[in-house]
């Protein structure tokens, strides 16, 4: 919940896609949320008070499987002893709007507004000096990235 400014409902849910408890997120806490279910398959975000509870069911492992068109199991090819997790991004519809599933790269919301201003700027004037402005701001962000310690990338 850090840098998180609104309260959440956690939602932990197991693999035939029955929620297993719904835990509150409060806001800006560095308290790690943990279910010590060992059947947590998916977790889920949602504005505090969703009205979800334990035992609803949810079609999350349906979705993730059967609307995928993207999918990409080159890293499981690549690396067969590797477990590739698949994150689902959810609009505000409840429709899959993007799939990650691993190497990826999730900014900020302040970074994600930086780099979207600068790429408008690059695309609008062609210039050379801004998209390098552009690549030089998104290459720290990610070498920062690497370099924060573990507990802001766990």
């Amino acid at each position: 919940m850090k840098n998180t400014s609104i309260p959440l409902d956690i939602i932990f849910v197991n693999e035939s896609g029955v929620v297993i408890s719904v835990k509150q997120g409060t806001p800006e806490s560095e308290d790690l949320i943990t279910e010590s279910s060992e059947f947590v398959a998916y977790v889920i975000e949602l504005n505090s008070g969703s009205g979800v509870k334990p035992g609803d069911q949810t079609s999350l492992g349906e979705t993730i499987e059967e609307t995928d068109p993207d999918e990409d199991e080159s890293a499981e090819d690549e690396y067969p002893d590797l477990q590739v997790n698949k994150l689902v991004i959810y609009g505000s519809d409840g429709q899959p709007q993007g799939y990650l599933s691993g190497g990826e790269r999730i900014f900020s919301r302040k970074s994600t507004k930086v780099i979207i201003r600068k790429a408008k700027r690059a695309y609008k004037t062609q210039s050379d000096a801004d998209y390098k402005a552009l690549g030089r701001y998104i290459f720290n962000e990610m070498k920062a990235q690497d370099n924060r310690p573990a507990e802001y990338t766990e």
